[in-house]
């Protein structure tokens, strides 16, 4: 130290002062960044390991309440893979088959398209699929495992040019389609270049090819229905390209294959009506084992059962939902009318409000296609310009099947029926499917109510089982009668509501079909005297919603109010489609088919009428002082801060309307609005912890394929799970009991990944080919997407996974996504169409949770709703967003449909505190947002109706989370708690180097000070 002068010393305070600041500022910045991200960082690196506190006397009580069937990822894998197989399986469709197929294990094949070497396995956004290489089958690999011989020079070739370029844009060997207006990333569509490949005609010369057409959409990005520069007349359409690819292999090749790669329907009547094109397969959106399946399917391993779950026109240009197909334009853009738009990440105020009309009513896909040809305005059914190329429900096997009605009953209230089903063919086993379907009379007295019936519409479906040649089946099916009323949204009900279900007097087909089209088999009945189901007269249906369960699941009694009818909650609707003073919108009807025809949107129906510019500034959510959102509650503030010893864990078992719920609910605190805020209002993919009432953090979850939501890099952020077929793939499969399968497997998954919650299933209606959502929902029927949906739910919650199904609706596009997007239809489209789906679910899911008795600890079982989460869309019914409409919300789904649970909105990243406000009191209760998303609250946390309605939203939350996976391992009385994550570890680890950094550096500059006063 002797050479230590004051210089040196100043030297040294001036070099470690600026470092010593430099280090506490960037700790504390990276502390607070880290930390107010805090969901977004669990989910990209985990949460902390999960900590189960019981009471002493509940560590000896059985509080495993779900059997965890495997013991590794690994092995779960596996068994979801094998799950996912057989629902590919189940769900290809056979389009056309001149007799090539199937296939024998040693034809040699030629495999054509780009979409053979860069396949797609799912949609984009949350039903995004990575391609992890190992676990996922690739069409190349597919096609091995069954077959030995393929084209190895042209796949080589293939490979080679479709890796010419990592960016596909930049990749010369590929010709590019685009769209002439708004042309974007996803809808450019690629296809190898012809000079690629035609110098290898030879080698194609006895070989069958093979060739992949792919399309893909998803969040963000619907299908282009705007010309593209080839000539193309629309995205999902064939292009010049994938044309002359065809035309090469149909002049080289012994015979062609066309595999369609494509959640969305696509445009093939060319392929269909050309001689040279001997096979038509959809595989739809593969997942991870599709092609796998395909392969099977092309070699008769497996005798494709598939059948379409939408009808696909010859021209979907001229399908009845194509006029008013929301293209992202201006054209579906009010031109007087103002509003916010709140997109995830900004709003924009005095923006013009977009809107969309249903003009076609009821009548969309098949619906519309089977009434046109029975009422005689379709001439030939299969038109090549305005008829059909593939009715609803229609597919090929390699045998033939006979179905015959053996018995059918009308037993007054329900209708059963008995229908055999043989395997008429010599060669080949194979399952079918039976489709039930009723025509109901239409009479004046519909013309009078304006009433619209289509002339088939889906009641009732079966899938046999395996059914050797030769053998048959009885498959036995019934309904309510109920299930084949109508809607009625003119009639006076004399009780000052308006609008009913009706079960109009008259004759009733029930028919069996091996499609929406082609009736195999039919039997009528005769329902004597209209019924009004009033609320002097609700649905059976809504009793038994209304009413409270038994322990195995079975109505207790009627609701003590006597039971609550639908009836009308959406007069604004019904006033926009059928008053002109209002709008010029036409709703297509029986009454006049020819002149009611859907049209595009003009510049008058653009100019807003002053009602709806007044519907409009009302709904407007942004704004505190706008109208219709809800009477608000009032009384004495609730209880808080009470001291009744309960945690959540004591809830488990226990009804919504248990006095315990109470106790509970007393304890809470409303003097932190930061973590109520953390765990009603952050609520993207978790929820936040409440310790007043032992309220852990809860894990969701993302995925119409699984728990697959993918990051930036197409890539899962968990491991070790399956990426299942898409949505309309598990519907072309028609099998209710494989979707049960489906939604326990991926519960099972769900128990090892430590998720509590999944963002699925997807229950909206597919209305258009063209809609970006095509691989996330299941059909354009809605019984069909309603039953399967009901199974997925019942499955996932018997693993302990609870659903929500989304998006709680109308979401048909992603064009103009917005809160305050106006979508208006006449309320019997909305409840028979779009509502449907989203009803039969929530009201027929079960779930049997195990529980321990409060007073014995003895370990019991109860059945309850599955349907106790819900996720509200991103658009409005009428004027008003779906997560803060209370007639959507609490009139029809907590009020008709008896729902008892959570209801979140879709993402939601910017906003105001006015839209919290709205939400709750609407019937919703959490705000799906992150925490890179603006901080919302509500703008009074402290007064009686806020407390109220906070105190509300924590019990939906808490009734849906006590009966889900989270209470596993958790007896009564037990905390649950999370350790520190792994990226709270680092940041620890950091924060501490930092301190002893920190610590060293001022102890030497202290040292200093006392050198020099000492020393110098």
């Amino acid at each position: 130290m002797k050479n230590l002068t004051r210089e040196k010393i100043s030297r040294l305070r001036r070099t470690l002062l600026p470092i010593m600041a430099l280090l506490l500022a960037l700790s504390c910045t990276l502390t607070a960044g880290m930390y107010a991200n805090a969901s977004t960082l669990n989910s990209l690196f985990g949460r902390g390991a999960r900590t189960v506190k019981p009471l002493e006397q509940a560590e000896a009580l059985d509080a495993d309440y779900y059997t965890q069937a495997y013991s590794s990822k690994s092995e779960s894998l596996a068994a979801a893979q094998e799950l996912s197989a057989e629902i590919s399986d189940e769900g290809i469709v056979l389009l056309k088959n001149d007799g090539l197929l199937p296939l024998s294990d040693s034809a040699a094949l030629s495999p054509f398209g780009l979409r053979y070497c860069r396949p797609f396995y799912g949609g984009s956004g949350s039903s995004a699929i990575g391609d992890d290489g190992a676990h996922t089958i690739s069409p190349a690999q597919g096609l091995r495992t069954i077959f030995s011989s393929l084209n190895t020079a042209l796949e080589e070739r293939l490979f080679q040019a479709a890796g010419a370029s990592e960016e596909i844009e930049e990749n010369p060997s590929l010709t590019a389609a685009t769209p002439l207006q708004a042309p974007g990333k996803w809808t450019i569509l690629y296809e190898f270049s012809p000079d690629v490949y035609t110098d290898l005609a030879d080698t194609c010369a006895g070989t069958v090819g093979v060739v992949f057409l792919g399309r893909q959409t998803g969040e963000d990005c619907d299908a282009s229905v705007s010309v593209y520069d080839d000539g193309t007349p629309h995205m999902l359409a064939v292009t010049t390209a994938e044309q002359a690819l065809i035309s090469f292999a149909k002049a080289n090749c012994d015979g062609v294959v066309v595999v369609l790669a494509s959640s969305s329907p696509m445009e093939v009547s060319e392929l269909e009506n050309d001689p040279g094109v001997d096979a038509i397969v959809w595989l739809g959106g593969a997942g991870s084992t599709g092609y796998g399946s395909l392969a099977r399917v092309l070699s008769g391993q497996v005798n494709p059962s598939g059948r379409l779950p939408d009808l696909w026109a010859a021209d979907f240009k001229r399908s009845p939902t194509f006029a008013n197909q929301d293209d992202g334009s201006d054209a579906f853009v009010y031109t007087n009318a103002d509003t916010t738009l709140v997109n995830r990440d900004s709003w924009e105020e005095h923006a013009g409000a977009p809107f969309r009309e249903y003009e076609e009513g009821i009548y969309l896909g098949y619906r519309y296609y089977e009434t046109a040809w029975d009422t005689g305005f379709l001439g030939d059914y299969y038109d090549p310009v305005s008829g059909v190329l593939y009715p609803f429900g229609y597919g090929l096997s390699y045998t033939s099947f006979s179905q015959e009605i053996m018995n059918f009953s009308d037993r007054g209230e329900d209708i059963s029926l008995t229908v055999r089903v043989t395997n008429t063919g010599t060669n080949y086993a194979g399952k079918e499917v039976v489709q039930v379907y009723f025509t109901p009379p239409y009479t004046d007295l519909d013309r009078e109510y304006a009433v619209e019936k289509s002339t088939a519409a889906l009641v009732q479906f079966a899938k046999t089982d395996l059914l050797a040649p030769g053998e048959y089946q009885d498959v036995s099916l019934s309904f309510s009668k109920e299930d084949i009323a109508s809607y009625c949204y003119t009639r006076d009900n004399g009780d000052g509501s308006t609008g009913c279900y009706m079960l109009e007097a008259g004759t009733y087909v029930i028919s069996i079909r091996a499609n929406s089209h082609d009736v195999l088999d039919s039997r009528t009945t005769a329902v004597p005297g209209t019924i009004w189901y009033d609320n002097s007269n609700p649905r059976q249906s809504e009793l038994d919603a209304q009413a409270e369960l038994n322990d195995s699941g079975d109505p207790l009694s009627l609701p003590s109010s006597g039971g609550q009818a639908a009836v009308n909650q959406f007069e604004q609707l019904n006033a926009y489609m059928s008053d002109p003073a209002v709008s010029g919108a036409v709703c297509l009807s029986r009454a006049d088919w020819a002149g009611t025809q859907p049209t595009a949107p003009t510049d008058a129906d653009r100019a807003a009428s002053d009602t709806v510019r007044a519907w409009i500034t009302a709904a407007d959510t942004t704004k505190p002082d706008s109208a219709g959102s809800g009477e608000h509650e009032t009384g004495s503030a609730p209880i808080s801060g009470a001291e009744n010893g309960l945690v959540l864990a004591d809830l488990r078992g226990k009804r919504y309307w248990d006095p315990m719920w109470t106790l509970l609910l007393d304890q809470l605190t409303y003097d932190d609005p930061e973590a109520l805020r953390l765990c009603l209002f952050q609520a993207a993919y978790g929820t936040g912890a409440l310790p007043a009432i032992g309220k852990p953090e809860s894990v969701e979850h993302d995925g119409p394929q699984g728990l697959t939501l993918a990051d930036v890099n197409g890539q899962n952020w968990i491991k070790g799970v399956c990426g299942y077929p898409a949505a309309p793939v598990m519907a072309a499969a028609w099998n209710p009991e494989l979707m049960y399968d489906f939604g326990y497997m991926v519960g099972q998954e769900a128990l090892l990944s430590g998720i509590n919650g999944w963002y699925a299933p997807g229950l909206n209606i597919r209305r258009t080919p063209f809609g970006g959502r095509s691989s996330e929902y299941f059909s354009e029927d809605p019984l069909l997407s309603g039953m399967l949906g009901a199974r997925v739910i019942s499955g996932a919650g018997d693993a302990g996974l609870s659903c929500a199904a989304k998006h709680f609706v109308l979401m048909d596009t992603e064009a103009h996504k917005n809160p305050h997007t106006c979508v208006w239809l006449t309320e019997q489209a909305l409840r028979e169409i779009y509502l449907r789906p989203y009803e039969i679910a929530l009201k027929t899911s079960r779930k049997t949770i195990r529980y321990i008795g409060e007073k014995d600890g003895v370990t019991r079982t109860r059945t309850m709703r599955a349907g106790d989460f819900l996720m509200a869309g991103d658009c409005a019914v009428g004027a008003l967003w779906s997560a803060a409409n209370p007639a959507l919300l609490t009139g029809v789904v907590r009020g008709e449909w008896g729902f008892q649970g959570t209801i979140l909105s879709d993402m939601h990243l910017s906003g105001s505190d006015s839209q919290v406000d709205r939400l709750l009191r609407a019937g919703c209760d959490l705000l799906m947002s992150t925490s890179s998303g603006t901080a919302l609250n509500l703008s009074d946390s402290q007064s009686p109706d806020s407390q109220l309605l906070l105190r509300r939203a924590v019990r939906d939350l808490c009734y849906t989370l006590v009966n889900s996976n989270l209470m596993q391992g958790a007896a009564p009385g037990s905390l649950i708690q999370s350790a520190p994550a792994p990226w709270e570890l680092c940041l620890m680890a950091f924060d501490c180097a930092v301190a002893l950094a920190l610590l060293a550096m001022g102890g030497l500059l202290i040292w200093t000070v006392w050198y020099a006063h000492k020393r110098l």
